[in-house]
């Protein structure tokens, strides 16, 4: 992945353009076909929106302890795979209603505090989360949704 050197603001408009993009492509669809199971291997879009959403609430706390100079003791970008599994049956137990909270809720948060910060806060750590939690990520699952509705 190539370091985004973009100033703050590039970057946070980066963000909302790509969770537009991925928002368009979700909403609209119906219950059924945002809960079918057979979607994207044994994943629903229900099932996306609340991973995205788990990634988001860790990124705001990864960003958060690291502004506090805490760094993660979790090995998340070579583990990454293994939290997904972690997460998947308590996500599939989720209400839609409850995935749209958090999907919701946690892209609100994370953006919230990423506004916030300074320049000199947007360290080479903050991008790199940043990069792989929200804009690259929506876009990877953008792509997805976009052509399994073809």
């Amino acid at each position: 992945m190539a370091r985004d050197t973009r100033a703050p603001h590039e970057i946070l408009e980066h963000i909302i353009e790509a969770r537009v993009a991925l928002t368009s492509a979700l909403y609209g669809l119906s219950e059924e076909r945002l809960t079918d199971t057979s979607a994207f291997g044994t994943w629903s879009c229900k099932e996306i929106m609340g991973h995205i959403g788990r990634w988001e609430e860790v990124c705001y706390q990864v960003i958060q302890n690291h502004l506090k100079g805490i760094e993660p003791t979790e090995n998340y970008s070579q583990e990454f795979l293994a939290f997904n599994d972690s997460w998947e049956s308590e996500l599939r137990t989720l209400s839609l209603s409850e995935v749209v909270t958090l999907f919701e809720a946690a892209h609100y948060r994370l953006f919230g505090l990423l506004n916030r910060l300074q320049p000199e806060q947007w360290d080479t750590f903050v991008r790199g989360w940043t990069q792989v939690c929200t804009y690259g990520h929506f876009e990877e699952h953008t792509h997805e949704i976009q052509a399994w509705r073809k």
